[in-house]
């Protein structure tokens, strides 16, 4: 809950590990426009990101990730990045 809670950062990066982010992980964040989501994360809460913030995922090429499906039902702009290492994490 509330990890990032008021971070300047306008962008990061989670970890490959992430498998769930939390009720207000980055509430106040006003500088938030981008986050990466690993493909390993599988739970985000409804109010974990203020408006406004695209959701960046590497694409799994036989199913959407959760990052990606949750950007969709939720409203956030959502874009399509290459995997820096190579794989889908």
């Amino acid at each position: 809950r509330s990890a990032f809670l008021g971070t300047d950062a306008s962008f990061v990066w989670l970890p490959y590990n992430v498998e769930s982010i939390g009720s207000r992980a980055f509430a106040n964040c006003s500088n938030l426009k981008y986050v990466y989501i690993p493909y390993s994360c599988s739970s985000i809460a409804a109010d974990a990101f203020p408006e406004g913030v695209t959701i960046l995922y590497i694409a799994d090429y036989q199913e959407p990730t959760y990052a990606e499906t949750y950007a969709h039902e939720n409203g956030f702009s959502c874009l399509y990045m290459e995997d820096p290492y190579g794989g889908n994490g």
